[in-house]
């Protein structure tokens, strides 16, 4: 199987996060689909989900965007079990281990590095999850589910210094490439789903599958 591959783009330093992909942040970021759903029942709806990732010489940006229906969010805990709300997901490794980035569509985030599922694993304490900026146009609960077709949006920026501090890792270089892949899921809702950006060839949904990460080149 050919690796999938993207180019994250380099944005200008002053760039603000923005949730608008028309924003300077966003303006040379094509949409990075999230579209293998491999244990996904057939005939059933199926979310629209695309990423746009930029770099700047401090930090690694990310806005998702979910065309979606049953949506539930009801974790308001950072560094919660965000995973079983409506969420997106990056996971990547520069090197050594992986960092996984996860945060639901209220803007909720988690963040933590391993080298495998629970394994050496070092989670951002509530005072480093403080310095991952995040924005949402969603609310940050929702509950009941919204069953009727609803669109949302994530958007975060993530410093590389704060990397640094949970797992090895050096800031990217033009034409460095990383690995790593991306990710929505949603496990409280009516229609659980889990799809990802590079295929996962597994019997059964699970994201910290590192050999099968994909190319990111940085521009």
């Amino acid at each position: 199987m050919q690796a999938s591959r993207c180019t994250i783009v380099r944005a200008e330093p002053d760039a603000p996060l923005s949730l608008d992909p028309r924003a300077d942040l966003w303006r040379f970021c094509d949409p990075i689909w999230i579209a293998s759903y491999p244990w996904h029942p057939p005939g059933e709806f199926l979310p629209r989900a695309s990423v746009r990732v930029a770099w700047q010489p401090d930090a690694l940006c990310l806005l998702f965007r979910v065309e979606d229906r049953f949506v539930r969010c009801l974790c308001a805990e950072p560094g919660g079990p965000v995973w079983r709300d409506s969420c997106v997901e990056a996971f990547f490794s520069a090197g050594e281990g992986y960092f996984n980035l996860e945060a639901n569509c209220g803007g909720t985030p988690l963040l933590a590095w391993q080298t495998a599922r629970n394994e050496n694993r070092s989670a951002a304490s509530p005072r480093l999850l403080e310095l991952v900026e995040v924005t949402a146009s969603s609310p940050r609960t929702i509950d009941p589910e919204i069953v009727s077709p609803y669109c949302w949006s994530v958007a975060v920026r993530l410093p590389f210094a704060l990397l640094s501090e949970l797992g090895p890792l050096e800031p990217p270089r033009s034409g460095q490439i990383w690995r790593g892949n991306f990710y929505h899921c949603n496990e409280n809702g009516s229609l659980p789903r889990w799809g990802s950006w590079a295929p996962i060839d597994a019997p059964e949904p699970d994201f910290h599958r590192p050999e099968f990460f994909g190319e990111w080149v940085f521009g």
